[in-house]
């Protein structure tokens, strides 16, 4: 699945202790990580080896 600027996206985390859900639109790619805009209207960072590694789990985009 490739991301860009200006996707839609869905993600959570497959952790056992608490789970993370994320809303919102790419901002901007950088390097390391992806910065999203949330649905809360705060900046947040999602990085792309956690992606790749499968412990964030991108639902859809």
């Amino acid at each position: 699945m490739k991301l860009a600027p200006g996707t839609a996206i869905k993600a959570r985390n497959k952790g056992v202790k608490h789970e993370w859900k994320l809303s919102g639109r790419i901002i901007k790619e950088y390097p390391s990580f992806f910065l999203v805009w949330n649905e809360n209207g705060y900046r947040e960072t999602i990085l792309k080896a956690l992606i790749e590694t499968g412990d964030i789990i991108v639902v859809e985009g």
